[in-house]
């Protein structure tokens, strides 16, 4: 079996957020669950199918705490998988997310943790599969400063360490970054500010991948209102690497409406500078991101982003429904010409319960990767229809049945696949199946 090696770092989060706060604002949930399933084409190739049985075991949890002026969250996983032939070989399960932001000094200086340990795909243009995806780890530390000149104006000060660690390949890299602005509160709600920020990057492997550094200067503003929160912030950007620069619009754009009881609607949208490992880092808690990772290009070029998100969501008392799309576009700044990537996303949810002890759920998601250079273009879809029961106290059995399929103008990338999962599962809900089986 595979070892997931879990670094000491990966501990810094959830013992700091547990020790930081006072006991009774401390909420925390644990649970575990195993898996049973079949697939009928495992190694997800166009012809010469392969069926599987495949048994997985999970332990985790989450927490959050508050109190005032500090906060987090964690979520983190540990299992293992097994495979009853010998297309895979077994191997460990891990999963971290979380965040943290702790108040040292009365609502002046704070100090920020960010973690994220997943899977990502080793080639984004090839089918998921367990041969082809690796973990990788985003951490990031630092504090923030704000330093009152007045009643109503301050300087924002923030410093941040940042590490990304990949599995298989060679493209571990550091940074280092600082960010100064003027921050301006226009009302007890909304705030204007101005800043600067400069990161360098260096990968551990300099003869392979040089070091580059990237500049920002943009103006921002936030509100938060009853029913709405909103951030605005535009400027320029600048990358520079082996004597060469170029430059970017600065753009970053969130709203979030409550629109009544039960629904809400969320827009973002992003342009500018970034990386793999950071855009990795960026998902999960705290982010309205919904792009799976393994559409994310693993690279030690920087890269032009741009990137859009539409999300509706509804949630009642018996059901919930969501509907979302993303729009991916990464443009790379290579040395030597590198392809554009895009990738249009929609994502739909479906949930009802229809007694005490039934849910059904219905989810689909269809994707378009496109690679202009070669003028190849992948299509995914994915359909699943999942049955829960309340069988005991925090004690559920939950049936899934999935069909995926991708077409491809390439050859090689084209597949179909049928799958069924039954998890029992107690306390805290886990994942049911791993996305690259």
């Amino acid at each position: 079996m595979n070892t997931v090696v879990v670094h000491p770092r990966y501990l810094i989060l959830p013992v700091s957020l547990m020790l930081s706060l006072p006991a009774e604002s401390v909420r925390a949930e644990f649970g575990g669950n195993i898996a049973a399933g079949f697939s009928d084409n495992i190694a997800r190739t166009d012809g010469n199918e392969i069926s599987e049985r495949v048994l997985a075991a999970r332990v985790g949890g989450e927490a959050t705490a508050q109190s005032p002026g500090s906060e987090g969250e964690v979520r983190w996983e540990l299992g293992a998988i097994t495979y009853s032939g010998e297309t895979f070989d077994d191997e460990g399960l891990a999963s971290l997310d979380g965040l943290a932001r702790i108040d040292l000094v009365g609502n002046r200086v704070f100090w920020s943790f960010r973690d994220w340990l997943g899977r990502s795909s080793l080639d984004p243009f090839a089918p998921v599969t367990p041969a082809s995806t690796e973990y990788v780890n985003y951490f990031s530390t630092g504090p923030r400063f704000l330093l009152p000149l007045s009643d109503h104006a301050a300087v924002d000060l923030s410093m941040d360490y940042g590490d990304v660690w990949y599995e298989e390949q060679q493209l571990d890299s550091s940074r280092a970054s600082a960010q100064v602005g003027l921050r301006f509160a226009l009302s007890a709600r909304s705030s204007f500010g101005i800043y600067t920020a400069d990161e360098e990057v260096d990968f551990d492997d300099g003869s392979l991948y040089p070091s580059y550094e990237s500049y920002r200067t943009y103006l921002q503003y936030e509100t938060q209102r009853r029913r709405s929160d909103a951030r605005l912030a535009l400027g320029s950007s600048r990358i520079r690497r082996a004597g060469v620069g170029s430059d970017s619009p600065t753009l970053e754009a969130a709203w979030v409406r409550q629109l009544s009881a039960y629904g809400s609607f969320t827009l973002e949208a992003t342009k500018g500078f970034s990386d793999a490992g950071e855009l990795l880092g960026q998902g999960g808690l705290g982010a309205g991101g919904i792009t799976p990772e393994q559409f994310v290009v693993s690279s030690a070029d920087p890269v032009d982003l741009t990137y859009f998100l539409a999300e509706f969501s509804v949630d009642r008392t018996r059901s919930s429904a969501s509907i979302g799309y993303t729009f991916t576009r990464q443009e790379f700044e290579s040395v030597e010409p590198v392809s554009d990537y895009e990738v249009p996303y929609w994502q739909v949810r479906y949930s009802r319960r229809f007694s005490p002890g039934l849910r059904v759920g219905l989810a689909g998601s269809y994707s378009e990767q496109e690679l202009a250079a070669e003028s190849r273009v992948d299509r995914e879809r994915s359909v699943a229809i999942n049955f829960s029961w309340d069988i005991g106290r925090d004690t559920i059995v939950d049936v899934e049945l999935m069909r995926l399929s991708r077409t491809s103008s390439a050859q090689g990338s084209v597949f179909e696949e049928n799958r069924v999962f039954v998890t029992l599962g107690h306390g805290a809900g886990l994942s049911r199946f791993e996305s690259g089986l």
